[in-house]
């Protein structure tokens, strides 16, 4: 999860800096069949970690699901309070607040606050004071109320949190720290590809994103009617990709491999088999204020990416020079980026060369 995989790097970054910092994860976010980490708790790369539910793996039942929720919701409280009176906490950061509020997050930064504790949230997506239909509650209640600071992904986001603090008359404390990533998980060495493909790594609940792939690569089988389209993300056997498979976007033709969930080494892996790595975007809000770190991993993996100029992106990435940028929601826009990777081995290790470069200075 791109979640995940933030937070460890800012922690990461934190250590490097000498402050020490840990993770409590409050929800069980693994899926039964496809765990990422079968410890409860223990230490990666430094960082010391824990499951405040008492697993990584959600349960199958909604008696479980919410049993574990409101474990992890106690003794997360219970950890921090602990580390408050050991004198060993001096900030938390809360990832994941300002996009919806519920009351389990809300009451959590709310009482973690009485015990003066500060509090720092990322706003790394749409947060509910610029969704088009907010709640009553949301509608009523600032995200950023429990807060002494933000940290913005984007430069919309930035200047919103920047709003929002001069709106509710509190002092702005932020700063914008963009999408991050590891180049060293990424061989600065690509091999030689043998097999001609494009990749499209995608969290099951995009139905509308991999139709919109799948639309775009009829444009491009055209022309290259032996180009395979790789989807990971989606996994056959997993209960969560059940809706995506029954829309049929990935049936019937021989050409789409569902390759499921990989790993972090199988998925850099397959992200350098590849000819081109694509990330959709439509002209929403959504996508207008955020940056992808999926986009981010793609450029650091050193081959072209076929993306959407919008918001972020088209104020980062620049057309045939770090990417290929299409029009938004244009399906033969999108095509025409992925036949121009393919048709043109020049433009397409200059661009990937040149993205590379790009997530090294401002993502790494």
């Amino acid at each position: 999860m791109a979640a995940t995989y933030r937070i460890k790097l800012l922690a990461k970054a934190l250590d490097e800096a000498g402050v020490q910092s840990g993770v409590l994860c409050t929800r069980a976010i693994d899926r039964p069949g496809s765990p990422r980490n079968n410890a409860a708790r223990g230490v990666d790369s430094g960082i010391w970690f824990e499951y405040t539910p008492g697993s990584s793996l959600r349960s199958t039942t909604f008696v479980g699901r919410r049993w574990s929720a409101a474990r992890g919701f106690v003794v997360a409280l219970r950890r921090l309070r602990t580390l408050r009176r050991q004198g060993r906490l001096d900030c938390v950061y809360v990832y994941g607040y300002a996009s919806n509020w519920n009351f389990r997050s809300w009451a959590l930064a709310h009482l973690t606050r009485l015990m003066r504790i500060p509090l720092v949230t990322d706003v790394v997506e749409l947060p509910w004071g610029l969704k088009e239909k907010p709640s009553l509650v949301e509608s009523r209640t600032s995200s950023l109320a429990p807060f002494s600071g933000a940290v913005s992904i984007s430069e919309k986001l930035e200047i919103w949190a920047k709003g929002e603090c001069s709106r509710t008359n509190k002092p702005y404390i932020g700063l914008r720290v963009p999408a991050l990533v590891d180049t060293r998980e990424f061989p600065a060495t690509v091999p030689v590809l043998a097999e001609l493909q494009v990749l499209l790594s995608i969290a099951p609940e995009y139905v509308e994103s991999v139709r919109f792939v799948r639309k775009a690569m009829e444009s491009v089988w055209l022309a290259h009617p032996d180009c395979r389209l790789v989807v990971t993300g989606i996994d056959r056997a997993d209960p969560h990709s059940a809706p995506i498979l029954a829309a049929g976007v990935l049936d019937g033709d021989p050409r789409v491999v569902v390759a499921g969930y990989l790993s972090r080494a199988d998925l850099a892996a397959a992200y350098q088999r590849s000819f081109a790595l694509l990330a959709p975007l439509f002209g929403d809000p959504r996508s207008e204020a955020r940056f992808p770190t999926k986009i981010a991993e793609y450029l650091a993996a050193g081959r072209p990416v076929v993306t959407s100029k919008v918001g972020e992106i088209g104020r980062i990435l620049r057309h045939g020079v770090t990417a290929m940028l299409a029009e938004p929601g244009d399906a033969e826009s999108f095509a025409e980026c992925i036949r121009s990777i393919l048709a043109d081995g020049e433009l397409a290790a200059r661009v990937a060369s040149e993205g590379r470069s790009l997530a090294q200075r401002e993502f790494d």
